[in-house]
């Protein structure tokens, strides 16, 4: 992982002594335009004075003469999208939190625009308008002038970069009628999608709740409520079908969204272009405002065939991947697959995980018509998955449609048929930062929830590690729930934050070297904790920070770390 940051002069041990890791506070902007410079502005003065650290590639911040501003510039070339940020210094390392990087020119919200009468008015789309609702019951209006006919598309960041509010937006025509309101989508975020249904001015009215919520109703506001809003009227893409990519042949698509160009719709992605976070592919594209996240497969996802939602037409599969779109209220997807008896199965449905509006459920029905299994969500998750034996030879079928039998345009899914496997989930509920003093010990505990008889011994391990620290491998048993991970250092270690990754896999055999099966197990480090609402592009991660500090017995004359 990239870390790219400044390091201002040290003071004597003695100040830094007394000094505290940083507090995060509240930037802003929470983000930018890819290849430019620009100023943030700081809630919080850190001394001695702190560096800022992210995984963004080429981003970099630097001191200027105020000591609550930092100059950032993003190269051309960073990958739009949501990247952690976090504050170092050498006492240790702050909460990590999301710094938001964007493809659209950026502007700086104009007060007063409270009201209908005193909205700011955009001259030119498209645009990105860095703001925040600056105090209790702020509503924030911003004008744009449409042609009849023309659709305008909105995206608001704050949910995503951390702000504690559930944003809700609204569009007013030119005669102060409000037409259109948008609250969730992919988590507590709007996306406005509006046609002007005639030429005019029309105003995009920004409000918001506290999140989590609060006893009263009123819109929330202060210094911490910051948000961006994408506005424009060109291209956006939204949606691909199928969301799957390979990971070994190139995967033909078909785009979706507003005002595209229908003649530029079918695309190629090659199977080394897609970013990878998490486990899935994130693939850029020049009209999506935001990465598209994907489900990264071997092989060619097939697609679903209409018309397919009648009992006698579904569409014939294999076993493997097929991309699907329930695409209205009455759309119901069915597919056979041929049976012997004696032979299990799982059917998966990936909706939800990849941030797709789809509230999915499941049913598999055996050649008689009968149901041999329902599922809408599966131990804990909002995607569906069902296992079934076939009881006798034939044609079975497995049937997608939504809870709540609506359907649209966004409720894409992936539909995964083969035999069942059993899993293991490892995860820790909220990210923290780890202190380690020389000489001393510390340690994290990771829980372990094994599923569908997974019973495959574990080991563990931390890569990163700086000189002078330890971390033996652990084994984890066939039963074990949960695993402490130890860390130790020297009295000679360097003082410093190191940012570590965790690693599981698979345990080798007893008696052979510990080199690794190849089988590797995801970790899941919550970044947002309780407060999760939806899912965005970064709401998990598989590494935490180690900050290396002096015991109380540290020389009075040694000279102050570089984190």
């Amino acid at each position: 992982m990239t870390r790219l940051m400044l390091m201002l002069a040290g003071a004597s041990l003695s100040a830094w002594l007394h000094a505290k890791p940083p507090e995060f506070g509240v930037i802003f902007p929470g983000g930018g335009q890819v290849g430019t410079s620009f100023e943030i502005s700081t809630t919080i003065t850190n001394k001695p004075v702190s560096e800022w650290w992210t995984s963004a590639p080429g981003v970099t911040f630097t001191a200027t003469d105020k000591p609550e501003k930092w100059k950032v510039t993003i190269p051309a070339e960073t990958p739009i999208g949501l990247y952690p940020i976090a504050r170092r210094n050498a006492e240790g390392v702050s909460s990590t939190r999301w710094f938001s990087v964007g493809r659209f020119p950026e502007i700086v919200e104009a007060e007063p625009n409270n009201g209908y009468s005193t909205s700011q008015s955009i001259a030119s789309l498209p645009v990105c308008v860095n703001a925040r609702l600056g105090e209790g019951n702020d509503v924030d209006h911003f004008k744009v002038a449409l042609k009849s006919g023309q659709t305008l598309v909105g995206m608001v960041e704050a949910y995503s970069i951390g702000s504690n509010v559930d944003v809700m937006a609204h569009v007013v025509g030119p005669d102060g009628t409000r037409i259109h309101t948008t609250s969730d989508h992919r988590n507590l975020d709007p996306l406005i999608v509006f046609t002007a249904p005639a030429d005019g001015e029309y105003t995009v009215q920004i409000a918001g709740f506290a999140h989590p919520p609060q006893a009263n109703v009123n819109y929330a506001g202060g210094a911490a409520v910051v948000y961006r809003l994408h506005l424009t009227t060109g291209p956006v893409v939204t949606h691909f079908h199928p969301f799957a990519v390979s990971t070994d042949h190139p995967t033909k698509v078909t785009l979706q969204g507003h005002n595209l160009d229908p003649s530029k719709r079918e695309i190629t992605i090659e199977p080394n272009a897609p970013r990878v976070s998490g486990g899935m592919s994130l693939v850029d594209l020049p009209d999506a405002l935001v990465p598209l996240k994907a489900l990264r497969i071997q092989g060619i996802p097939a697609q679903e065939q209409e018309a397919d939602d009648s009992l006698a037409h579904g569409t014939v599969i294999q076993q493997g991947f097929v991309g699907g779109v329930i695409s209205d209220v009455n759309d119901k997807d069915r597919y056979a697959i041929e049976m012997k008896k004696g032979m299990k199965l799982q059917a998966k449905v990936y909706a939800a995980v990849l941030g797709l509006l789809l509230d999915a459920t499941l049913q598999v029905l055996g050649p008689d018509g009968k149901q041999l299994g329902e599922n809408d969500d599966y131990n804990g998750t909002p995607d569906p998955r069902v296992i079934w034996t076939a009881p006798a030879d034939g044609l079975y079928q497995i049937v997608v449609q939504d809870t709540l039998q609506q359907g649209g345009s966004g409720c894409h899914y992936v539909l995964e048929v083969s035999p069942p496997r059993a899993s293991v989930e490892i995860t820790l509920a909220a990210s923290q930062t780890l202190s380690l003093q020389t000489g001393g010990n510390t340690s994290v505990k990771f829980a372990v929830k094994r599923l569908d008889g997974w019973n495959k011994p574990l080991v563990a391990r931390v890569s990163g590690l700086p000189t002078g620290v330890s971390c033996p491998e652990v084994r984890l048993g066939e039963k074990d729930t949960e695993v402490e991970i130890k860390f130790s250092a020297t009295q000679e270690v360097s003082l410093g934050n190191h940012l570590l990754t965790f690693g599981f896999e698979p345990a080798p055999v007893e008696g052979q070297p510990s080199q690794g099966t190849g089988e590797k197990i995801p970790v899941s480090i919550s970044l947002r904790g309780e407060s999760a609402r939806g899912s965005s592009l970064l709401d998990v991660t598989d590494s935490l920070w180690l900050s290396v500090l002096p015991s109380a017995g540290v020389p009075k004359d040694a000279s102050v770390p570089q984190p």
